[in-house]
């Protein structure tokens, strides 16, 4: 697609919010070049690893690469059998460090189960060099010194250096020693790496001893007396053993790094990757972006699309569609009533999703993959660049003609404007069917009532138009599809005081045709607005017998509910009080037989208490079910 769509549109705009959610400046970089696929299988497994990213991002923050800078450069230079100094090799590690977290960060699986097979086979991917890390930890300990434990030789050699030096400075102070007068000042100092005291000039050749280096006045002498001269002299082959170590190692970390050069510069391509999706995933997560699907068709289905650029608090929400039952829209209305605000958020959605990145619209929306998408907008609202001439925007357009067709999409702002009102409306319509013809969809933006007729008459194009509220004389930028807008001209006149005799007098100027025309939208807006209303209220009552609807049934289960409870806790009592009975009877018949009652009184007291029993029972299992037949006949007493 052009560059100049891009920043006619002001993708560029949208691009330089993501690449502020990058941790790199090559993830930034990256970013800043991002180009709309074309290709299917790319933008859907984009799409898809983004989708992963949001969800991580959701639930464990971000991704943990704040700070990271990549390495590649260095490790392209060990690869090619350079050594590395300490700067570079403790980059190396952090970055080792940076991918180890990243690769724990996408693995984790500890707070939720998830199904996430392509950041998964990126956390595979990264590979695992802590021991390397590790190895260069322990030696460096700055950007420009090695640890006394980076070897064995390095700390013995440098063991001899604090002895030696400690010798020097003795030997030293002692020379000194009752010799005030000579020195300029009671220091040691060194020049040219060996260890000198400062000498008056005047005092030369009280001091024996090698001059390297006079003041810039010429008063002052710095000699290395003659004492510490072999001193000096070991202390510098122990520096240069002390270099050579140095070397060596830095050479030898170089050469570990050479050998896992391969593997490191893939995890730096794979975190400068994460990088952008993450920051992706950032953008769509902080302004509750959606994923868009990608369409079979040429059909754009954007549900409560918003412009990007501007405030969300106030960035009214349209349902745009195009390209199902019709192919070319026309939209009409006031001048800053919304028009090239729309054109803008269809042209952005459709960037965006195919560049990768969520859109500000409600599940559900979708997009095709276009082939090209061309704009010429002229920005009376001043959101990008202000309206170019006439002459410009036909040579726009004619480069739009000359290259348009199916799978494109065309944006046309104030089509015909800028010219003799009756040619620019015949030049309008000719480039729209011209448009039409070629395959692409479009959406256009006028003020000419010839192109709303156009659009009521041509098969496949539908009107549309932005609101005006008359009375607050403010758009309230819903888009309408379907319905021509007006002006709304003389509306807004008569409300900014314009006498009625001038408003009367415009009308009459205005052919039959065109009042006709006004009036017809006039009545339809109305008629409109009428069925809004009452669609509107229909739903207010819907949604209220709806909540009633559920109050009562919520209502109702807990009576139920209720009276469940109550009932089973009474059956459950009469079962108690069933089996006490039983338990009695028992007792009053083993007592009857002890105090020796007759067996016939005895069997006709039993009789009686059984059949109460029995009945009981059997009126118990009618109130409740659960009471099996056996457990009635268990009513029954024994002897």
């Amino acid at each position: 697609m052009q560059d100049k769509v891009y920043r006619i549109l002001e993708f560029d705009r949208i691009l330089e919010k993501v690449s502020s959610y990058c941790n790199s400046e090559e993830a930034r970089y990256a970013m800043m070049k991002t180009e709309a696929l074309t290709e299917r299988r790319k933008l859907e497994e984009l799409l898809d690893t983004v989708s992963e990213a949001v969800t991580l991002t959701r639930l464990r923050g971000r991704v943990p690469l704040g700070g990271y800078v990549p390495a590649t450069e260095f490790i392209i230079h060990a690869h090619k059998g350079g050594s590395l100094r300490e700067a570079a090799l403790l980059r190396i590690s952090k970055n080792i460090r940076y991918a180890c977290q990243t690769k724990e960060y996408l693995e984790k699986r500890s707070d939720a189960p998830l199904s996430l097979p392509i950041t998964d086979d990126i956390a595979y991917e990264i590979g695992d060099f802590s021991s390397l890390s590790r190895e260069i930890d322990r030696a460096v300990i700055s950007e420009d010194e090695l640890s006394d434990a980076a070897s064995p030789e390095l700390g013995r050699i440098r063991a001899q250096i604090r002895r030696t030096n400690a010798s020097i400075k003795d030997k030293l102070l002692s020379s000194v020693r009752g010799g005030e007068k000579y020195l300029q000042d009671s220091i040691v100092t060194m020049r040219g790496g060996r260890y000198v005291v400062p000498v008056k000039s005047e005092y030369r050749s009280s001091v024996e001893g090698i001059v390297h280096d006079t003041s810039q006045s010429g008063s002052t002498l710095f000699i290395e007396p003659q004492a510490v001269v072999n001193l000096n002299n070991d202390l510098k082959q122990l520096q240069i053993k002390e270099q050579r170590e140095i070397d060596r190692i830095l050479a030898e970390l170089s050469s570990r790094v050479e050998a896992n050069a391969t593997g490191l510069k893939h995890n730096e391509e794979l975190l400068v990757m994460l990088d952008g999706i993450f920051a992706r995933a950032a953008y769509a997560y902080e302004f509750d972006y959606t994923r868009p699907l990608i369409a079979s068709g040429t059909e754009v289905v954007l549900k409560k699309a918003r412009h990007p650029l501007l405030d969300p608090k106030k960035a009214v929400a349209s349902d745009i569609s195009v390209g199902q039952d019709y192919t070319q829209i026309v939209i009409t209305g006031p001048n800053t009533g919304g028009k090239t605000v729309t054109l803008k958020t269809l042209g952005l959605c459709c960037l965006m999703g195919q560049a990768g990145l969520f859109i500000p619209a409600d599940e559900g929306s979708s997009i095709p993959i276009f082939r090209d998408i061309f704009a010429d907008i002229g920005d009376e609202q001043s959101i990008a660049q202000s309206l170019s001439t006439f002459s410009a925007h036909m040579k726009n357009i004619v480069e739009i003609l000359s290259s348009t067709g199916e799978d494109c999409l065309v944006l046309l702002d104030e089509l015909g404007a800028g010219t003799d009102p009756s040619e620019g409306a015949a030049l309008a319509k000719a480039i729209l069917r011209k448009v039409k013809e070629s395959g692409a969809l479009s959406v256009a933006t006028t003020h000419y009532n010839e192109i709303k007729q156009y659009a009521l008459t041509e098969p496949g194009v539908v009107n549309a138009s932005v609101e005006f509220d008359t009375v607050e004389l403010k758009p309230t930028y819903r888009l309408s599809i379907g319905l021509p807008g007006k002006s709304n001209a003389f509306e807004i006149s008569r409300r900014l005081g314009l006498s009625e005799d001038i408003i009367d007098a415009a009308r009459e100027d205005m052919t039959t045709s065109d009042v006709r025309f006004e009036d017809m939208i006039s009545s339809l807006q109305k008629k409109l607005t009428d069925t809004s209303r009452v669609n509107a209220e229909a739903r207010r009552l819907r949604d209220e017998a709806e909540k009633s609807s559920s109050e009562l049934r919520a209502e109702l289960e807990r009576y139920k509910k209720s009276r469940d409870e109550q009932y089973q806790k009474a059956v459950t009592e009469a079962r108690k009080i069933l089996a006490e009975t039983r338990e009695e009877t028992k007792r009053i018949l083993a007592e009857a037989r002890k105090a020796g009652g007759s067996s016939h009184e005895i069997f006709r007291i039993q009789t009686a208490l059984s059949e109460s029993m029995k009945k009981e029972s059997e009126r118990l299992s009618e109130l409740a079910p659960g009471l099996s037949p056996a457990s009635s006949k268990k009513g029954k007493t024994d002897d």
